[in-house]
């Protein structure tokens, strides 16, 4: 990932990111191949149309910050060849509403097992509790369960935290982690013609990136692990080493990056047989 955190312009020729540190005017060159996302976390950082343009055809979205978080981010708008068709069977998909609430409860009990393994995995409480929420889970009332089991999660993940407190570091933590996650998972979907407003489970005409909101929501005790480690270790004091920590999932060779390339596929595959199944999700936070 290109994480722009300085005062710096980014302009682009042959390949590669031209990158100028205003503050002490030094340069640099990334290779295009080389990034998976660019961070603009610096409000004074400039970037040409040419880099946008760039990072479009390659399917690299740029999420722009304000105050160190996301607020916004770009995909392209055609990255495959067939994502007109594939659209189309998106848009059918979603009106065989009994498929697309099978996938979503599949995505909620895939998301509660993950949480159940994050905390498995840091020797907290409420394991079993949590596996048999994901049990309970049915076609509707998804969210109810969901809901019940994120209030034991967080309790149980991180002492004294909430998640609506801006003040707290670690939610601006998780918060950046969630856009890298998004970001990935974005650019996987539209690799494939897909069109990341078109969800299963979350709703909204405001939400623009709701089938990478779905999709996503397994992975998030991944993010969520790694912030309760770094605040056990003391690590809060360094962020850059508890987002290096987070990056490494998303590395090329990383976890993340292939399970998440694995379940936009069987997403894909999904929208042709609409047997749920396909859909490969993590039940237990990815390690890198």
């Amino acid at each position: 990932m290109l994480e722009i955190s300085s005062r710096c312009h980014i302009a682009f020729s042959g390949n590669r990111f031209a990158i100028e540190r205003r503050d002490d005017n030094a340069q640099f060159e990334v290779p295009c191949d080389d990034v998976l996302v660019i961070m603009l976390e610096s409000e004074q950082s400039t970037v040409t149309s040419a880099v946008l343009a760039a990072c479009a055809e390659r399917a690299i979205p740029v999420v722009v910050c304000r105050k160190h978080l996301p607020v916004g981010m770009s995909l392209p708008l055609d990255a495959s060849w067939n994502a007109a068709e594939v659209r189309r069977l998106q848009s059918h998909a979603l009106r065989g509403e009994a498929a697309a609430r099978r996938l979503w409860r599949r995505t909620v009990r895939a998301k509660i097992f993950a949480q159940a393994g994050a905390l498995d995995m840091i020797g907290a409480g409420a394991v079993a509790r949590l596996k048999r929420l994901a049990d309970s889970v049915r076609l509707d009332g998804a969210e109810t369960v969901e809901a019940q089991a994120a209030a034991i999660y967080w309790r149980e993940l991180l002492v004294g935290f909430e998640r609506q407190n801006e003040g707290d570091p670690r939610n601006g933590i998780l918060n950046w982690g969630y856009a890298v996650l998004l970001a990935s998972i974005g650019r996987a979907l539209t690799s494939l013609g897909l069109d990341p407003a078109l969800g299963f489970g979350h709703s909204g005409q405001s939400n623009s990136w709701a089938l990478a909101c779905d999709l996503m929501e397994p992975y998030r005790p991944s993010i969520d692990r790694l912030v309760a480690d770094a605040g056990r270790g003391g690590l809060f004091s360094d962020p850059k080493i508890v987002k290096a920590n987070i990056l490494a999932l998303f590395a090329l060779d990383g976890p993340a990056k292939s399970q998440i390339v694995e379940t936009v596929r069987g997403y894909r595959e999904f929208l042709d047989h609409g047997n749920e199944s396909r859909v490969p999700y993590p039940d237990r936070p990815l390690v890198a």
